[in-house]
């Protein structure tokens, strides 16, 4: 047989190759080279056969790859279980140190879930206030065309606009029908006025001749008081969360709810019949078509009322402006049919025919809206999101209906924006504590794992001597690691799902809210990121230490652990490169930038949040930084606390103590840095937050005076002025004393004129004033805090003996042409005791220039020269100011020297225009401060009712802040008591491993003949010194950096702010000081000390 020519086998090779290097851009097979010459049925015979043999081939392949794949897998299992059943071995060993991982870890889950969850509900403490001040109205309508002022603003048609609303609306409407008039008690009425009958009330049956308006005369003499009435749509408001906890159904037919403070000022109680005369003719003017008889005998409907039920709480139907008023309400569906069945047929013929056809829907005076699921609503702490979501669902309703025709009001939202800097701030502070107990989780693991090195040096040692290499030993550890963060994760999302129920239970008691109680996701997020990456961040440094022990130190056993003395050396050629240098060099350049670029741009945007961040990134650097300056004195104020605190103890023990203090410096200082962060930081956030509210409630404070002031918004009659002296005279000693200051003496001109002037004799420099006048007595009533006295005149006539008698002064001889004014005057107009000023007030007649514009006013201008009595820095509740700050300061005179500066439109002092009250009561606290205003009111809702008289209580305007400040303190004990318990963690592992290192050294005392008891009392008493002196440092940090907090918030807000330490958590930080101390030491002694003095000399 004929065997085939080599060569020509070679060229077909080449073929073959030369066919392979070809381009790609279209298929090829290389048999169709090979067999050209071949037909069709060959051709595909041998392309079936290639397309075999490549399947043969890819499949022996794939089936190696797969053997490979599965072989490293199993090598990985392997590796896998050897170092899990390692790592179980080395927690057997010690078991302590474990559970102590295990428990932090969770510590950790459990704290962040709970904190995130409490965070993301906080919106509701601000959104509770909000509700308590404004009441539970997400939107209200009304009409917002506006004619001639004595009429009645149109009417809203309800039923039209719910038509419209149909389908734009994830919400609920009400309408509400806001009328007032006069309520009088019927038993006070003369005989024979009988509630079950009407004839009387229109005939002359019980007074002859006394048509119209004969129950007037029948009840002249009846208590009767002015009342706001409210027509209500009790079940749309309650579908609508409107008054989310109001008790009440519906009133019947006939029947009104009245406020607690209408029930007392007429003397009535449930069951009780009221008449009121209702001026029909006005609040129903649209439909008011009676006769020209009808109109000549009444224009009122005198309706009989039993009074249902009398409520103390509006529960947020109702903004706090009504919380003391004298309010009725009455059913919405019943009360224009009760009206019509109240008016008498021998008068209202036509009235009554044309009243039946009304549909009191159509004439809504107000309309509320809320939105569904509110609560969940206002859970959003962006208020800039929230109100466009806002005008997202309220736009296309608004647009059809017509804005033109209306105003809009959001009352909740605008109450919130009040408050939304102080919200905002809570906000951020709540979110800086999770952030401090997220650090302290992972310094804690951090220290757990490397106490854990610490004490496993031999074993390390051991490993790396039978070949295991740097990459097992970082698995092993790795392994470490992730067992505490299994069982961690996995009970501590349960125990914190089970711990939030109860604290979301307690915020709902606090808040009256319905609040979702389970975890969100962000708190089950969080908690799972946090539970498997702080364990795994904190072992980065362990391995480290442990890679680069020595060997030989590490598998020495015989000598003591404990260094008093180390000696580093180091190769000059080694330092040119240092990770340390570079981390605190890149940290200072970021921390530069963003000191530099990032608050200018803050300020210049505007974004308050993103500046308050900045600030507080700035004081936690700040307070680490002092904290690791005064760990440079820590030596010398743990031998301070040994002297004040234990003198009676032994000196032996004494200095046993400080030397052992000494040589386990290093290990303690993580324990100290861990305690004087977290409560210095802890400190500050209070103390600043604590300023944050006192700034609120001195700035609410400062615009009152006292804590009681009775206002009045036109102007004091003078039969009122007395009537009120003399009820407030008869209410000694409840009521101390009063007093009385005028209103500015602008408000006597047109309003628009130049106002009142200071200059000096040169009239260079100028200042304008706000001039007023106060009675002797004036500033004894204002709170003592609220008035700060610069510098006063010296009179031989007057001794002053504290700064509050200051106004007294103006009314003696020589003092009486002189005038209180701000200390800024003393360098912005050169103001001095012995040089005169030069006061220039205009006046504008108003007669005079009644149908005049601005330009051409005929302004009257009256110089005088005054002399200065007094500056002041700051005086409730007028405007002063030592800095620059306000151009518009107040100025105080005497009552007769008043007189002389109001162009003649005074000549009495009975007829100068009183502005305000303030009343100093016997006792300030709460109780009986609002049991005293209630009696005020009750006297001018009786006496004085037809002026818009008020009475303004502090502490029922300032009821929502008491309560957020409650529930944030509460918050603060809880996270004070979190951030002990998590460095008493670090302080047990850390003393755990000092009492093991010092086996030997406690066997050589024992055999010296000390006893138990005293190694015991040795330890305990280092761990106490070592939490106290840590805690003094961070309290003492914090209370520094709040006090230079409080100073730069005086000089913005001028107001006299002071430092308020909170007292009880130095006391809370004291007691768990020595428990946490005795804990965390006695139990390792007391085991250790368990052993013989032989095997402890051995170990």
């Amino acid at each position: 047989m004929e065997q085939p020519n080599n060569s020509s086998r070679n060229n077909n090779n080449k073929n073959k190759k030369s066919s392979l290097n070809r381009s790609n851009n279209s298929i090829y097979y290389p048999f169709y080279e090979e067999f050209e010459v071949e037909d069709e049925e060959q051709q595909y015979i041998r392309q079936k056969q290639y397309f075999e043999k490549e399947k043969n081939e890819n499949y022996y392949s794939f089936a190696n790859q797969f053997h490979r794949k599965t072989k490293e897998i199993r090598s990985s299992l392997s590796r896998f279980g050897f170092f899990y059943l390692l790592t179980w071995k080395m927690v057997k060993k010690d078991l302590f140190s474990f559970f102590l991982g295990i428990f932090s870890c969770f510590f950790v889950v459990v704290v962040v879930a709970i904190g995130v969850t409490v965070i993301s509900k906080i919106p509701i403490i601000y959104l509770n206030t909000a509700q308590n001040e404004v009441g539970e109205f997400d939107l209200v309508l009304r009409s917002g065309i506006q004619g001639d002022p004595s009429l009645v603003p149109p009417r809203l048609n309800f039923t039209l606009v719910q038509q419209l609303s149909e389908g734009l609306l994830e919400g609920y409407l009400a309408p509400r029908w806001e009328s007032s008039s006069w309520l009088i008690k019927a038993s006070g009425c003369m005989a024979g006025a009988d509630p079950a009958f009407s004839d009387w009330k229109y005939f002359g049956l019980l007074v002859p001749g006394c048509e119209p308006g004969c129950m007037n005369y029948a009840c002249s003499s009846a208590p009767q008081t002015y009342i706001s009435l409210f027509a209500i749509d009790f079940e749309r408001e309650a579908d609508m969360q409107l008054g989310h906890g109001w008790p009440y159904p519906a009133p019947p037919k006939g029947t009104v709810y009245i406020s607690q403070s209408l029930a007392t000022a007429l003397d009535l109680r449930v069951g009780d019949y009221v008449y009121m005369p209702f001026p029909a003719s006005y609040y129903l003017r649209e439909v008011w078509n009676a006769t020209e008889e009808d109109k000549r005998i009444s224009n009122s409907i005198p309706l009989t009322l039993k009074v249902s039920e009398i409520y103390s709480d509006s529960y947020g139907k109702f903004s706090e402006y009504y919380d003391d008023k004298s309010v009725a309400l009455i059913d919405y569906k019943t009360f224009l049919p009760f009206l019509v069945e109240q008016a008498s047929p021998g008068y209202f013929n036509t009235t009554i025919e044309e009243l039946s056809k009304v549909n009191l829907y159509d004439l809504a005076t107000t309309i509320t809206y809320n939105f569904k699921n509110r609560i969940e609503f206002y859970m959003e702490s962006d208020l800039d999101l929230l109100l466009r979501t806002i005008q997202t669902k309220t736009n296309k309703l608004l647009y059809r209906i017509g804005t033109r025709e209306l105003n809009i009001e959001l009352p909740v939202y605008q109450a919130l924006i009040d408050s939304k800097n102080v919200s905002m701030f809570l906000s951020l502070v709540l979110n800086v504590l999770v952030l401090i107990l997220v650090i302290l989780s992972t310094f804690l693991i951090y220290s757990l794992l490397m106490v854990d090195v610490d004490s496993k040096t031999y074993e390390t040692g051991v490993l790396r001597m039978i070949g295991s290499s740097k990459k097992n030993l970082f698995c092993l550890m790795l392994f470490k690691a992730l067992n505490y963060c299994v069982f961690s994760i996995l009970f501590g999302l349960l125990s914190a799902q089970l711990i939030t129920y109860g604290v979301i239970d307690w915020f709902e008691k606090m808040t009256g809210q319905n609040i979702d109680s389970t975890l969100t996701g962000k708190a089950i997020w969080l908690s799972l990121s946090l539970g498997f990456i702080i364990p795994i961040i904190s072992m980065i440094f362990p391995v480290r230490r442990a890679l680069s022990n020595n060997l030989h130190d590490s598998l020495e056993s015989n000598r003591s652990k404990v260094k008093s003395i180390i000696i580093t050396i180091e190769r000059a050629s080694d330092s040119s490169f240092t990770i340390n240098t570079i981390a605190i060099g890149a940290f200072l350049s970021v921390f530069g930038f963003g000191a530099y670029y990032i608050f200018p741009y803050s300020l210049v945007s505007g974004n308050l949040g993103f500046l308050l961040n900045s600030m507080f990134v700035l004081l936690i650097v700040l307070v680490l930084g002092l904290v690791l300056i005064a760990l440079n004195f820590q030596q010398l104020l743990n031998r301070f606390i040994m002297l004040i605190f234990f003198f009676w103890e032994n000196s032996a023990i004494k200095s046993i103590v400080l030397k052992n203090m000494i040589a386990h410096k290093l290990r303690n200082k993580k324990t100290s840095i861990l305690y004087s962060v977290s409560l210095g930081l802890i400190l500050l956030t209070q103390i600043i937050f604590i300023m944050q509210q006192n700034s609120t409630n001195f700035e609410k404070l400062s615009q009152y005076g006292s804590l009681i002031r009775i206002q009045n918004d036109v102007k004091f009659k003078q039969e009122d002025c007395a009537a009120l002296e003399e009820y407030l005279d008869s209410l000694y000693p409840e009521v101390q004393d009063f007093s009385w200051f005028s209103r500015s003496q602008t408000a006597l001109s047109k309003s628009g004129v130049p106002r009142t002037q200071i200059r000096n004799l040169g009239q260079v420099f100028m200042s304008h004033v706000e001039l007023k006048s106060v009675s002797p007595n004036f500033f004894s009533n204002v709170q003592n805090h609220l008035v700060h006295l610069n510098k006063v005149v010296k009179d031989p006539d007057f001794h002053h003996r504290k700064p509050s008698d200051v106004s007294q002064q103006l009314y003696t001889t020589q003092s009486s042409n002189r005038i209180i004014l701000g200390t800024t005057l003393e360098t912005s107009v050169r103001a001095n005791f012995d040089t005169p000023l030069l006061m220039v007030s205009s006046y504008v007649d108003i007669e005079a220039n009644q149908n005049k514009s601005e330009s051409d006013l005929i302004v009257s201008l009256n110089k005088d020269l005054v002399y200065p009595m007094a500056f002041m820095d700051f005086a409730s509740p007028f405007r002063f100011s030592k800095f620059p700050t306000s151009d518009n300061q107040a100025a105080l005179l005497s009552f007769p020297s008043y007189l002389a500066y109001t162009f003649g439109n005074v000549t009495s002092v009975r007829d100068i225009p009183f502005e305000s009250i303030l009343v100093r009561a016997a006792n300030s606290d709460l109780e009986s401060t609002t049991k005293l205003t209630s009696k005020i009111r009750n006297f001018i809702n009786t006496k004085l009712s037809g002026y818009p008289y008020y009475v303004y209580d502090y502490y029922s305007e300032n009821k929502g802040s008491r309560e957020s400040v409650t529930m944030v303190n509460y918050f603060f004990a809880i996270i004070t008591v979190l951030c002990m318990s998590i460095s008493y963690f670090s302080l047990s592992s850390s003393m755990y491993i000092n009492i093991n290192e010092q086996v030997k050294e406690i066997g050589v005392l024992r055999s010296m003949g000390i006893s138990k008891f005293w190694i015991i009392r040795i330890y305990v008493i280092e761990s106490i010194v070592l939490i106290f002196s840590s805690s003094i440092m961070g309290l003492v940090i914090g209370t520094f950096l709040g006090w230079a907090m409080i100073e730069q918030r005086k000089l913005i807000t001028q107001l006299p702010l002071p430092l308020e330490f909170p007292w009880n958590l130095l006391l809370l930080v004291f007691a768990l000081s020595i428990i946490l101390g005795t804990i965390s030491s006695f139990n390792p002694a007391r085991r250790l000390l368990k052993n013989s003095i032989i095997n402890n000399l051995k170990s």
